[in-house]
């Protein structure tokens, strides 16, 4: 077994499940909860789920402050920025939680012990930026 397909094996562990769509939408939601501005007059805070539900943001805000580009250059947060490394690798730390070890060593013999390590890095990574990208696009 080479290198791509242990790769896909591995890819294919960490996308069959659940646990991806569930990260993505909480990387959404860290995105959702910051503050994209502040009314001087009233001192009320938007969001950027606040903004997002609201039919028409130019009549919140006025001055027409708030673009779409400022939006989404809000939603990258300190929060985002500090949970997002642990959200993004529960795909890996999953799929890697649930192998039987007995197969792991079948695997790792038949490929090698660089091509497993390294397709898992790969695969680890691939999975992990998939996750961001979807979880933040979704803006």
């Amino acid at each position: 077994m080479n290198f791509n397909k242990c790769l896909k094996t591995q890819l294919y562990k960490m996308l069959i499940s659940p646990v991806p769509v569930i990260c993505a939408i909480m990387i959404f939601g860290l995105c959702c909860i910051t503050n994209v501005y502040t009314d001087a007059d009233g001192g009320k805070g938007y969001s950027v789920l606040t903004i997002l539900l609201l039919r028409d943001p130019t009549e919140a805000v006025e001055g027409n402050s708030v673009v779409r580009e400022n939006i989404i250059r809000a939603a990258m947060s300190s929060w985002l920025i500090m949970f997002s490394p642990v959200v993004c690798v529960l795909p890996f730390v999953k799929s890697v939680s649930a192998e039987n070890s007995s197969l792991k060593r079948f695997e790792m013999q038949r490929s090698g012990k660089i091509a497993f390590a390294a397709s898992r890095l790969v695969s680890a990574v691939l999975t992990s930026a998939a996750v961001l990208c979807l979880g933040y696009g979704l803006l």
